[in-house]
């Protein structure tokens, strides 16, 4: 089996964004007929990017060019959308053909809840199809159905969601081929009358993304944008690896006292990227401070200056592992009765 790229980009699509459906009649002399439709549907903003691309395709793999049509939904139904009373645009680019309708459905089952790969394209797709094409046609079914989301500053995944579990753990089987690492996680629909259990395919992870956008490119903008502005993060001094030269010269400084943010003039980073490196290096700055600390001349410094804060920057230490030891001494000996909670606490 040799299947073209532009074909499996098409029949990805479907997979996530189908708007193929058959109808059938029968005719006054009795004879059985299909009405067999196939296509996407997509918002108004997608179509001159997303929707000219699926065109394309479908022309090279098929030979023939579906239609987009235009409708406007003035219910406000559209795409999850409920918001009633506003009009939302919509692009339909179907295609009536039965012998393409049938030539999909010898790779693919289509439906909202029970899509899937067939077990013959499955194994090609496995095992034979070089893997730049591969990438390419999964690209389909993110076009459809994916999304960049940013969890916080500076932290990017890519999802797929679906309410098909086993769909989900295909396009994760063939993302593995690609070096692109998965996990799925499972939820439910937004407030409907029958919710049902929603499962999301994420993809995190630096080298993840890395791969992801070697292999597998969004071709709606704004999609695109989001990918670009995870590379610019990427690009930044902060994501750049860290060197054994580095590390080494990291503990040795954390080892004199130096705190985070000091640390972080020295290397050019933020004290956020300092802090996650020290973490990973298993310096932790409470333990590893105590230890530094003579404890006999903490207790004197405290019986002198009354003050946690002024006891803490005299030994170099943070605010946190002075209060943490003291605190420790007082329950231990009772006898330290001038101990107590002071006002600069």
């Amino acid at each position: 089996m040799i299947i073209s790229k532009e074909k499996l980009y098409v029949l990805f699509t479907m997979l996530g964004d189908n708007a193929g459906s058959i109808n059938g009649w029968i005719d006054k002399k009795g004879n059985h007929h299909r009405d067999c439709k196939v296509g996407i549907c997509m918002s108004d903003d997608e179509v001159m990017s997303f929707g000219k691309k699926f065109i394309l395709n479908f022309q090279n793999a098929y030979g023939k060019i579906p239609i987009p049509r235009k409708s406007i939904d003035k219910r406000g139904y559209i795409a999850g959308r409920n918001t009633p009373g506003r009009e939302y645009t919509t692009w339909n680019i179907t295609l009536k053909s039965v012998e393409i309708w049938e030539d999909i459905r010898m790779h693919i089952e289509l439906g909202k809840y029970n899509w899937k790969i067939k077990d013959s394209l499955m194994g090609y797709l496995s095992k034979e199809c070089p893997l730049d094409e591969l990438g390419y046609g999964i690209s389909g079914i993110f076009d459809a159905e994916g999304y960049v989301s940013e969890l916080k500053k500076g932290y990017y995944n890519v999802q797929l969601g679906s309410v098909n579990l086993e769909g989900l753990k295909q396009i994760q089987q063939l993302s593995n081929r690609l070096n692109i690492y998965s996990r799925l996680s499972k939820g439910f629909q937004h407030k409907t009358k029958n919710r049902r259990k929603f499962y999301q395919l994420i993809i995190s992870n630096q080298q993840n993304l890395i791969q992801f956008n070697k292999y597998i490119q969004f071709s709606i903008e704004k999609k695109k944008q989001r990918m670009s502005n995870i590379f610019n993060q990427y690009n930044n001094t902060n994501w750049k690896k860290w060197t054994s030269e580095e590390d080494q010269k990291l503990v040795e400084l954390f080892n004199q006292g130096l705190r985070d943010k000091e640390l972080s003039i020295i290397f050019g980073r933020n004290p956020s990227a300092i802090t996650q490196r020290r973490v990973n290096l298993g310096l932790n700055k409470l333990r590893l401070s105590t230890s530094l600390v003579n404890k006999e001349q903490l207790i004197k410094d405290y019986q002198e200056l009354k003050s946690i804060r002024k006891v803490a920057k005299k030994n170099n230490i943070s605010f946190r592992t002075a209060q943490k030891y003291l605190y420790q001494q007082a329950r231990w000996e009772k006898t330290f009765d001038y101990y107590k909670q002071q006002n600069d606490i």
